[in-house]
């Protein structure tokens, strides 16, 4: 048999065995190849044999393929298959830790509760949506992550950057995207506001005197070494260190108790000095309800009788603390940018600071920095101060002698 050839015949062309010289007037079809607007190209038979007719019918096509190629490519695709699909275009499957997730989360369907990645991706509103991320919420809540506020917003900006790739000219999976006509999952994928609080004078006392003692215990560690929640939560009595008298004088935090990303960058094992009111709290807390110190696996700051105690417990305690005190726009997390903003005032090289907090780099850490209170006004002030100093060779001031 012989090989089938290409003949191009102007706009149309015949793919068939036919010889050079009469293969425009045989009986194979004509075929053409069109590429519509946000379209893949396409390649079909005419079904004709003579060129005329061809060309008519390659217009009359074309026309038809302008007029649907603004229609979704496909809109029975579920959301399960355009996951996959997306996973591999871009290839991210060991990175992608959300879209799994939102396929397996559960919405109300036409029988019941289903999944959203049974549901067709041109089917799903914006209320599936908002009901997947509830859901996702509560999960967070029952793992006791107090609510997985960073997590809900990762998953609002993994749906809206998936319909916008399934939006695209090029693929045209849906017409539109869920958040272009709701504004309340935008505001789920809107990242937030860096944080720039820092305590008031007065505060700190008014939280210490308000809070109970957990809470008390806890911000009195978090200002004194710098260390996260996750950290403080995850701390035995087998990580404090005592001297040769039986004193409590350092904390040894292994990779394993600090932050997953920095156990992968900078994986060590920090070493935090205690001061004389955190041994007094550490001393205090050692002793269970019977007077009997814990053993060496109870967690330091959990239960008095040392079992683990959820985040969304420590949060909730947290809250009703500052409601107490009267203090608004404050979380727990800016009492760590304090020490350290603390201990750059008191001229702490940014290096050293960047130890204290377990930071992979000083870059990071010099987002913690933030001035205190009136710190600008204090800042004119010496430089007016300079401005009228005199000079070593004379008793003019600066100001007198530019005057001159």
């Amino acid at each position: 048999m012989r090989k089938r050839l290409k003949r191009k015949h102007g706009d149309v062309y015949k793919r068939c065995p036919c010889a050079v010289r009469n293969w425009p007037t045989c009986e194979h079809p004509y075929w053409h190849s069109f590429k519509p607007t946000g379209r893949p190209q396409k390649r079909e038979s005419l079904g004709v044999a003579t060129k005329p007719e061809a060309l008519a019918k390659q217009e009359a096509r074309r026309t038809e393929l302008r007029a649907t190629a603004s229609d979704p490519r496909d809109g029975r695709q579920t959301l399960d298959s355009v996951v996959i699909e997306y996973r591999e275009k871009h290839k991210i499957a060991d990175k992608d830790y959300y879209s799994p997730i939102l396929c397996d989360l559960k919405v109300r369907g036409p029988h019941g509760s289903m999944r959203l990645g049974d549901k067709r991706m041109a089917d799903i509103t914006p209320h599936d949506l908002l009901t997947a991320v509830e859901c996702y919420r509560e999960r967070r809540v029952k793992a006791g992550d107090a609510g997985g506020r960073v997590g809900v917003r990762k998953l609002a900006q993994t749906i809206r950057h998936l319909w916008r790739w399934a939006k695209h000219p090029s693929r045209r999976i849906v017409k539109e995207s869920p958040f272009d006509a709701c504004e309340e999952l935008a505001e789920l994928a809107r990242p937030k506001a860096g944080r720039d609080r820092r305590l008031e004078p007065g505060e700190e006392d008014r939280l210490l005197q308000h809070a109970d003692p957990f809470t008390h215990d806890r911000i009195v560690a978090i200002l004194d070494t710098g260390l996260r929640a996750h950290s403080l939560r995850l701390l035995q009595w087998h990580d404090v260190a005592r001297n040769a008298a039986g004193e409590i004088t350092h904390l040894i935090v292994k990779p394993e108790k600090q932050k997953a990303g920095l156990r992968k960058k900078r994986p060590v094992t920090l070493r935090i000095r205690v001061s004389a009111r955190l041994s007094e709290v550490l001393e205090r807390r050692a002793l269970g309800p019977d007077g009997n110190e814990l053993a060496a696996e109870a967690r330091i700051f959990g239960t008095p009788t040392g079992e683990p105690v959820s985040e969304w417990f420590e949060d909730d305690r947290w809250r009703q603390t500052c409601e107490k005190a009267k203090i608004e726009g404050l979380h727990f997390h800016d009492l760590r940018g304090e020490l350290a903003s603390s201990m750059a005032e008191a001229g702490v090289p940014i290096t050293q600071i960047r130890d204290v907090l377990g930071h992979g780099s000083v870059t990071t850490t010099d987002t913690y920095l933030r001035n205190r209170i009136g710190a600008t006004d204090e800042a004119y002030a010496r430089l007016e101060q300079w401005r009228v100093l005199p000079f070593r060779t004379g008793n003019r001031t600066r100001a007198q002698r530019r005057s001159a």
